[in-house]
């Protein structure tokens, strides 16, 4: 019974965070121009970075997966920065870094940007 109750109310949160995410996604929103300079910066900087390293991709995703969020992913086999000051510099203006390996012998490092776009009414 207790496990049913648990599920229950796991459920329960998962509809309340899906419709104040639905939610958001309808408000009108606006470019927050700051945060996106920040995130073209980090893109900038991993671009520099990844110059020299063979089979590096990298990507920008703007308002993916929400209207107020983006992120950069970059994929590659052998993802060594020679400047470490300026990845950490990355790191910190994102909102979040996530790091996978795959599979296929590559790593994914996916930043992810808070704040990029700003609802009308707050």
């Amino acid at each position: 019974m207790n496990d049913e109750l648990d599920f229950q109310e796991g459920e329960a949160l998962l509809d309340r965070l899906t419709e104040a995410i639905n939610e958001d996604e309808r408000r009108v929103m606006v470019a927050n121009i700051p945060r996106i300079r920040q995130m073209s910066a980090v893109y900038a900087a991993l671009q520099k970075l990844t110059a020299e390293i063979p089979g590096a991709e990298l990507e920008y995703h703007l308002n993916e997966p929400y209207k107020s969020t983006g992120y950069i992913s970059l994929k590659g086999t052998n993802l060594v920065f020679e400047d470490r000051d300026l990845f950490t510099t990355a790191v910190l203006m994102a909102s979040n870094v996530d790091f996978y390996p795959k599979i296929d012998g590559t790593v994914q490092i996916n930043f992810t940007f808070h704040g990029i776009a700003r609802g009308l009414i707050q």
